[in-house]
């Protein structure tokens, strides 16, 4: 769906798909994934990190603060930071006891999700995104 020549277009083509036919962008996002699930989960799940970390990119650069669920799952110590954080941009109390995201056996999926996510870092770097500018923290 986006241009060629733009960091996403090149993800795109590196990934192998094909440009969708001119017409509504509902039905050019069905057929991309379509397009996707014929060719498998970790495809897929390289497309995602792709949109994902092209997406944190662009938007870094404008954010005040930036929330890790993963973090703010594991620790009481960041929920409080955070909430202080929050409190002091907006004036707005907020209670983040209860945040939670829910965990999962990575290995449950059959993939070897390290191996995908190297590719798709590798996938940026080949657009001329930058592993940390893209969110990438080695984790």
């Amino acid at each position: 769906l986006a241009d060629p020549a733009s960091p996403a277009g090149r993800v795109a083509a590196r990934l192998g798909l094909e440009p969708p036919a001119p017409g509504p962008a509902r039905r050019q996002i069905r057929a991309l994934g379509a397009s996707l699930a014929a060719r498998g989960d970790a495809l897929s799940l390289r497309a995602f990190l792709a949109v994902y970390h092209l997406s944190y990119a662009a938007a870094l650069p404008a954010a005040d603060l930036v929330l890790d669920v993963d973090r703010l799952t594991a620790s009481a110590r960041e929920r409080r930071a955070v909430q202080d954080a929050l409190h002091g941009l907006t004036g707005t109390v907020l209670d983040l006891g209860d945040c939670r995201a829910p965990r999962h056996d990575p290995a449950a999926t059959g993939l070897d999700l390290r191996a995908i996510e190297r590719e798709a870092e590798r996938d940026l770097a080949a657009a001329g995104i930058g592993t940390a500018a893209a969110g990438f923290d080695g984790g």
